[in-house]
């Protein structure tokens, strides 16, 4: 008896934007471990919120979404293969190269030896690769791109192609004034040109008063023992570096915000319990200092 292979139909799945590909990788997984006969995911890069889902079935697709983080619905009916063909771009190899790439030959002579490159030409195909393997001279040897293939993007670059190198310069000399300290950083990059911005934020309040006041910690026990005191211009500056990611919006409710971090820390204002600081900071005992903010 000769076995019949099922036939399979193409499914639009709709997705968050953005979340394309997230939601293939999960459906993935998921089919994988239920079993289910799922053959292809397809997130084309040019359409946006839609991933396409080949399987013996819908109720296999349907299955397989449930659960599934950013995965919306399936759509009604089936999708052609000549509506999908025109989606499939196939990427020149060279378009993933760049010079510092680690590769390994595919092709030629020199085939199975790892390289390094040292020059892309784009318009010709081709690039310069120099072996890596002991007993061959690092001489340069051009070779077309479809003959290498892509191993690691280098020391100096990172999965998305950035240099590495720079973007840690670039949060040194961001957050140099708070050496020592655990500074939170968000790095955003441009997949496209590979170019990239750093955001910083601020350390925590408690941090922030543990390097003001040259201390290691705050106290075990606050209220039994005292581990040092803000003078008023101090607890002033504190509130002002926090300001950017504080939701106080006067100077009055930021310096309130570090008084209240000194509480639990055992950290005394002006010689003075914070809550009794607070008490005199509404009685207008500091508006002088406090309009010179």
């Amino acid at each position: 008896m000769t076995q019949q292979t099922q036939k399979t139909s193409i499914y639009a799945v709709r997705t968050k934007s953005g979340q394309e590909r997230t939601v293939v990788d999960l459906m993935a997984s998921r089919a994988q471990v239920k079993k289910l006969p799922i053959t292809a995911i397809l997130a084309p890069e040019v359409i946006k919120g839609y991933i396409f889902v080949e399987a013996n079935g819908p109720h296999f697709v349907d299955e397989a979404i449930a659960g599934t983080r950013h995965a919306r619905t399936r759509t009604k009916g089936v999708v052609s293969i000549q509506a999908i063909e025109r989606f499939i771009v196939t990427r020149p190899v060279i378009e993933e190269l760049s010079v510092g790439n680690l590769v390994e030959v595919v092709g030629g002579p020199f085939r199975g030896l790892r390289a390094k490159i040292t020059h892309v030409d784009k318009v010709k195909q081709e690039v310069v690769i120099e072996l890596l393997e002991e007993g061959f001279a690092t001489l340069p040897i051009t070779v077309h791109a479809d003959y290498v293939k892509l191993v690691s993007r280098g020391e100096g670059e990172g999965p998305l192609g950035v240099n590495v190198l720079q973007i840690v310069n670039k949060i040194n000399d961001l957050t140099k004034s708070y050496a020592g300290m655990k500074v939170p950083v968000k790095i955003l990059v441009d997949v496209d040109d590979k170019s990239f911005d750093v955001e910083v934020g601020t350390p925590t309040t408690s941090a922030l008063i543990v390097k003001e006041l040259g201390i290691e910690k705050g106290s075990g026990t606050p209220k039994a023992t005292k581990v040092g005191n803000l003078t008023v211009e101090q607890i002033v500056k504190l509130a002002g570096m926090k300001r950017p990611d504080s939701y106080a919006k006067t100077t009055i409710a930021g310096v309130k915000e570090v008084a209240g971090a000194c509480v639990s820390m055992g950290v005394t204002i002006d010689s003075k319990e914070p809550k009794e600081f607070i008490k005199d900071l509404d009685r207008g005992s500091y508006q002088k200092i406090l309009s010179q903010a």
